[in-house]
């Protein structure tokens, strides 16, 4: 072999090497930014979590008992457009009843937000490609995160993953539908606004021929995307949890 054959190779030794040290050293552990006494005996965290990608902390805040446990969990998704604040009111009265709640960041929002994603007036209202590919890219990847986080919080005394809550608005509460059919550590869900159709929650079209033409106008890439998250076609999946789907009216 000629000796740039064998310097290309101990090139991509080194690579192949150095690769695999930095997953190995990529952050798994929650860090703890800020630690606060509240009244009645709770605690607010100000958390770092480890997230389904290693290069992207998840932002949470974690609302729990000062002391004792281990508590079960309750994850609480906001919705589209917002952030982790948005529930903390949600996560303190669940802390009063001894559950360790925890608000976290979606993906692309909140500390996770990139500078203008969220353009023009009408992107709530979805319908068109770029609102439904950002909505439901923020359902899929915080989904992902959740596992992750979990396997973080299991490291917790005070924590009992085998006791764990999801509920959400909105957007947060379609997230936390996908968690119901996926994530086997979820055994409670409480859905508040949020969609068991996800076609139907982004085109507000009832299924049919029409809903079906409108899919079809869509890329290849948003209907796989959206197909691989959507929970109606995985309700068998979904028992024996506890399931609670809260209505506007």
């Amino acid at each position: 072999m000629q000796t740039g054959s064998w310097r290309t190779m101990g090139f991509l030794t080194l690579l192949a090497i150095s690769l695999f040290a930095a997953a190995a050293a990529a952050p798994s552990e929650m860090q703890v930014l800020e630690r606060k006494d509240l009244p009645g005996g709770l605690v607010r965290e100000r958390l770092r979590l480890p997230g389904f990608d290693p290069d992207e902390a998840v932002p949470a805040i974690a609302i729990h008992p000062a002391s004792g446990g281990p508590f079960p969990v309750c994850i609480a998704l906001h919705p589209f457009r917002g952030a982790k604040e948005n529930l903390e009111v949600w996560c303190r009265d669940l802390a009063a009843r001894g559950i360790f709640a925890i608000s976290i960041d979606a993906h692309l929002h909140g500390e996770r937000v990139i500078a203008g994603i969220f353009h023009g007036e009408k992107i709530a209202s979805l319908g068109d490609e770029y609102s439904i590919w950002v909505h439901q890219t923020s359902i899929a990847r915080t989904a992902k995160d959740v596992p992750v986080i979990l396997d973080a919080l299991a490291r917790r005394p005070d924590v009992d993953v085998s006791r764990v809550a999801a509920t959400g608005i909105s957007m947060g509460a379609s997230t936390a539908m996908v968690l119901a059919w996926r994530e086997p550590r979820v055994r409670v869900v409480a859905s508040v606004v949020g969609a068991v159709d996800f076609w139907w929650d982004v085109i507000k079209i009832p299924p049919g021929p029409e809903q079906e033409k409108r899919e079809a106008s869509y890329g290849p890439r948003l209907r796989e995307l959206v197909a691989s998250i959507d929970p109606k076609p995985r309700f068998s999946r979904i028992p024996p949890k506890a399931l609670c789907l809260i209505k506007e009216v």
